[in-house]
């Protein structure tokens, strides 16, 4: 069985207020993490401009 490999994606800790952004280099996965007023960094989408904190206040944390 052939693996997907999918080339960025995104986890939203809600208990934590983090959001990990994690995209695939070379066949592994490289992390970074975000926090408060950090901007969160998109290779998919370089013209995104939010930050984990507008996140967590549209989702009324």
């Amino acid at each position: 069985m052939q693996a997907i490999e999918i080339p960025e994606y995104w986890i939203v800790d809600s208990r934590d207020l983090k959001v990990t952004v994690l995209h695939l280099d070379e066949g592994f996965y490289e992390e970074t993490v975000y926090a408060d007023d950090e901007a969160i960094a998109s290779r998919l989408f370089p013209e995104l401009n939010v930050t984990a904190a507008q996140i967590f206040a549209i989702g009324g944390k």
